[in-house]
């Protein structure tokens, strides 16, 4: 069936796919999309998705083998899936609502970076600083809504928050009790809906009550 063979080839993102066609001239175009030709040939195909868009296309390969589904609405499916792949990072109005509904219930001092030469980040960090400024969040930079930093060594992406570490132990983490710190990590705890949506850095030097948010590349699907 026309509709199995490119399935094939679409779905073998992290799998290897066998699939037997007519030898002929082996050209390509656009992303994910092998060069082959012969018979019998074994290829793996990487694409960038993660675990998320991949069990979404398991599951609407099962569907296809499991019944006679319309192939129209197979393929839009998957091209909505492919369109999100790489949407920008951004904070919808009912989530950012949320958000500054339970970070009020304990709020403190923050501040907030972008990377430098990123728009996309820039505007994500312009959603995170209208979330904490209407959880009644302080900022600490007030001539400086939202700083630009450079990034030295490793690079890094996706959004990292320091927070105080208040555990004894070195090599551990604690966050302070009843803080605001520690209301924020309760806050993100368990919502995969949110893009990046942060993961807490202790230092020992950062003081408690204060959080500093920096956004950089949006990481790679």
């Amino acid at each position: 069936m026309k509709l199995l063979l490119s399935v094939c080839f679409l779905l073998s993102f992290s799998v290897t796919a066998q699939c037997q066609s007519a030898t002929g001239p082996a050209t390509t175009k656009g992303a994910c999309s092998p060069a082959n030709t012969g018979n019998d040939n074994t290829f793996v195909i990487h694409c960038g998705i993660d675990k998320e868009q991949g069990a979404e296309l398991i599951a609407i390969m099962n569907k296809i083998l499991a019944s006679q589904l319309n192939p129209v609405e197979v393929m839009a499916k998957l091209d909505e899936i492919l369109r999100n792949m790489h949407a920008p990072r951004r904070l919808s109005n009912l989530q950012k609502s949320e958000l500054a509904e339970c970070l009020r219930k304990k709020p403190g001092r923050f501040s907030i970076g972008s990377i430098a030469n990123n728009s996309e980040a820039y505007r994500y960090a312009q959603d995170w600083r209208e979330v904490f400024i209407s959880a009644g969040w302080e900022i600490e930079h007030k001539d400086i809504p939202i700083q630009i930093f450079l990034i030295g060594g490793g690079m890094w992406s996706g959004m990292q928050i320091s927070v105080h570490d208040a555990s004894p132990i070195q090599g551990q983490m604690a966050l302070a009790n009843d803080s605001p710190e520690q209301n924020l990590n309760q806050c993100l705890v368990g919502r995969s809906d949110i893009p990046n949506g942060g993961r807490l850095i202790p230092y020992k030097d950062n003081p408690t009550g204060s959080v500093s948010i920096q956004i950089s590349d949006q990481p790679q699907q």
